[in-house]
């Protein structure tokens, strides 16, 4: 239930975003496009067998942003998707890809953004 209304008020937060700024959630990036070499590399790593280290570590590495807390929203045969929001009241949609042929590792598949507003956070506080 309560994944229903951050949902909800995502939907608007995004609206009223995409109003003011022209980019809603449904614009899309490309997370981590690891060739083959790559893969092999990342395939040494544990961390990256643990699809929340990946997340964690992309979110402060490659998009300069503190998780407040996410949510998995859908599960696939390879992917995971989920809904993340950040310390800074950004709202991400992503994906993540396992990669069963290089030791089961997670990548960043993509990803989408929209500011969160204050209107809509305080809606879900009540």
């Amino acid at each position: 239930m309560a994944l229903i209304a951050i949902v909800h008020g995502c939907r608007e937060a995004c609206t009223l975003n995409k109003q003011k700024e022209q980019r809603g959630i449904d614009d899309f990036d490309s997370g981590e496009e690891p060739d083959e070499t790559q893969l092999k590399k990342l395939q040494r790593h544990s961390s990256r067998k643990d699809y929340r280290r990946v997340l964690l570590q992309f979110f402060v590495r490659e998009l300069g942003h503190e998780i407040a807390f996410f949510q998995t929203i859908m599960l696939q045969e390879q992917y995971r998707h989920l809904l993340v929001v950040t310390t800074d009241e950004w709202l991400y949609s992503v994906s993540l890809k396992q990669w069963p042929e290089y030791k089961g590792i997670w990548t960043v598949d993509i990803y989408g953004a929209c500011l969160l507003v204050d209107e809509v956070l305080k809606h879900l506080g009540n």
